[in-house]
């Protein structure tokens, strides 16, 4: 896809003007699985912004444990760790598959940001946007059942389960592997039934989902 259609059709920027500045300092980045774009504490040199692919952010606990805080895997899809452009990123941010991100220098956002009315309000559209996402997940983490939680993120990310390995999905959902294993298990027996099961005789209760 050209830059400038992705501009137009992903971004859904009108302004030519605008359109016409970032083509001028806007590059494709191919990158590959496990690359990384921005590491925790470094200030974003780039903006990027999701082709294809799949990108996740995560950060360490204080035992060293890798916690998975996002996706980024629509196209149009930013993959910011910090709300402010100056700020240090609150997190890692990799690509779990081979994958696409046109990136945009910091520098130029920040002054496109206070000259153009038109990124100014894309900017504050993609914050508005990550904010009510970053609540939503926060309701369905503090008061949702695990199966909740799992049907929620089939929602919001569809086919994204059969795409990455599923720790990440366990750690962003804040359950074991083996919680999400029983999920999904549980999950495609609802749908497919076993067919040869006797007629009359209820299937067996699936194991205890803790979590």
């Amino acid at each position: 896809m050209r830059i400038y259609d992705f501009l137009k059709n992903v971004m859904h920027l009108q302004d030519e003007e605008l359109i016409q500045q970032l083509l001028y300092v806007t590059e494709i980045r191919h990158m590959t699985r496990r690359e990384v774009l921005v590491r925790e504490g470094e200030v974003q040199k780039v903006i990027g912004f999701v082709i294809s692919g799949c990108l996740c952010g995560f950060s360490q606990n204080a035992e060293g444990e890798e916690l998975v805080t996002c996706f980024a895997c629509r196209p149009g899809e930013p993959t910011m760790l910090s709300f402010a452009l100056t700020e240090p990123a609150m997190g890692t941010m990799v690509a779990l598959v081979d994958s696409e991100v046109l990136c945009v220098p910091t520098e130029e956002v920040a002054r496109l940001v206070h000259s153009s009315m038109a990124c100014l309000e894309l900017y504050n559209n993609l914050l508005e946007q990550s904010l009510k996402h970053q609540v939503m997940l926060n309701l369905i983490i503090s008061r949702g059942r695990a199966m909740d939680r799992y049907r929620w993120f089939l929602k919001e990310y569809p086919g994204l389960i059969d795409t990455i390995n599923n720790k990440y999905i366990a750690s962003y959902l804040q359950m074991t592997n083996v919680t999400l294993s029983r999920l999904r298990r549980a999950d495609r027996e609802r749908r497919h039934p076993d067919k040869d099961q006797p007629a009359g005789e209820l299937p067996a209760a699936p194991a205890a989902l803790t979590d």
